[in-house]
């Protein structure tokens, strides 16, 4: 028997590496997102700019095409200001900024 390459069932579904990155003057954040399994997730009292354990910048996580992806982050002190930015694949799809005590600044988009 002749073994092809299956062009359905050996392929997964097609993924993109999103990235959630927040930068900015205010010294923590309250973050609200969506992960890789397009659960809501909350973090509170997270500092900025926004690392993962490995001291790489930013939340990373693997997420479906055409995947509907938000996240945003509440200023937890009285002054400062949050940028944050949606990255799939290395490629920036959504920025937002806001200034001032505890004003969320929020991003959004879909996985292209």
């Amino acid at each position: 028997g002749y073994v092809g390459h299956s062009s359905v069932a050996s392929t997964p579904a097609r993924t993109a590496t999103v990235t959630y990155k927040l930068t900015g003057s205010a010294k923590g954040a309250n973050l609200t997102y969506t992960d890789g399994s397009g659960n809501i997730q909350q973090q509170a009292g997270v500092a900025v700019p926004l690392k993962r354990a490995s001291g790489a910048e930013g939340l990373t996580f693997k997420v479906a095409h055409r995947a509907y992806v938000s996240f945003s982050a509440q200023n937890n002190y009285a002054a400062g200001d949050l940028t944050c930015s949606i990255e799939a694949d290395s490629v920036v799809i959504n920025t937002g900024h806001s200034s001032g005590g505890y004003v969320i600044v929020s991003c959004s988009g879909m996985i292209p």
